[in-house]
């Protein structure tokens, strides 16, 4: 996993979010709503972190989630419900 191959000291620290949904192709980049919420839901995440919202851990029932509360997010309406990755 990058995040592990990351946590040494020396090397910078790694945060990523994920999100689920439709996304909109153009031009070689994507657009929309989910890209957002994902952007967003990034500055949940701390220094060797992965974080999630319950659509994107729904579609991964073998991975361990903890629960990490709601937060409100720049740009998206009403709570977003936030899960860390468990090593």
């Amino acid at each position: 996993m990058i995040i592990d191959g990351m946590r040494a000291p020396d090397r910078p620290g790694v945060h990523a979010s994920v999100h689920h949904g439709h996304a909109i192709p153009r031009d070689g980049d994507y657009f929309g709503s989910v890209i957002n919420l994902t952007a967003r839901l990034l500055s949940a995440a701390g220094r060797d972190e992965l974080v999630a919202t319950r659509p994107a851990v729904e579609r991964c029932p073998d991975i361990t989630w903890q629960p990490g509360g709601t937060r409100y997010l720049r740009g998206v309406q009403g709570p977003v419900e936030v899960f860390k990755l468990l090593a």
